[in-house]
């Protein structure tokens, strides 16, 4: 599954004042995932050409050479809002010192300028992620099969017609979780998860498949 990408500009002034390592952390906080991170003498020169782009990356021409300018991409649901949220806070300073896109489209322009040919996002999978996957599945293998009812006619009974929107017989695993969202309420949840920390992560999850289960009936 495709994840959204974002990259967020550290300006000259955000290296200099040592704000790198705080604003990398609050993206990986929020549930990001780092998959480029660069250090640049000077911006790419599509961006220093125009000052309307130096402008909107918080850059001044003037600043070049007094320190490098970090580009990180980042990948994860809501990539692009949480980068552009992170950027627009003052990260402890009178204002902002980095820039992220506003939008999906504005993002996947910003990574071609600022990555270039040689900084092309990297693909690797999380543990973290992996580890929760396998958490849940070994949880649900744990959970003891629900209790049979007991019947005492001994009418045959027709078989029961399937209900309205059962799935097929014949219908593939692949085909069941996207017909249900599985894939993409997991991610959902994961990346809340780490984003809100709380103290009790299953009880947390179990309230939450509980709360989206309710709202996505029929």
């Amino acid at each position: 599954m495709e994840r959204e990408r974002s990259v967020l500009v550290i300006a000259h002034e955000g290296v200099q004042r040592k704000r790198v390592g705080a604003l990398i952390g609050r993206l990986e906080a929020r549930g990001l995932k780092l998959v480029s991170l660069q250090y640049l003498a000077a911006p790419p020169l599509a961006v220093a050409a125009s000052p309307a782009a130096l402008a909107r990356a918080r850059l001044d021409a003037r600043g070049a050479g007094a320190a490098p300018v970090v580009v990180a991409a980042v990948e994860g649901d809501g990539a692009v809002l949480a980068a552009r949220a992170i950027a627009s806070a003052p990260a402890d300073l009178d204002a902002p010192v980095a820039y992220a896109p506003a939008n999906a489209a504005d993002a996947v322009a910003d990574l071609a300028v600022w990555l270039g040919a040689s900084g092309h996002p990297v693909t690797w999978a999380s543990h973290a992620e992996a580890q929760l996957y396998e958490q849940f599945a070994r949880g649900a293998a744990r959970a003891p099969p629900p209790p049979k009812v007991a019947t005492t006619s001994a009418t045959p009974t027709a078989s029961p017609t399937p209900a309205a929107g059962a799935p097929p017989a014949s219908e593939s695993a692949a085909a069941y979780l996207a017909r249900h969202r599985v894939e993409a309420q997991l991610d959902e949840a994961l990346n809340l998860l780490v984003s809100e920390l709380p103290a009790q992560p299953y009880e947390w999850l179990a309230a939450h498949f509980l709360r989206t289960g309710t709202q996505q009936r029929p």
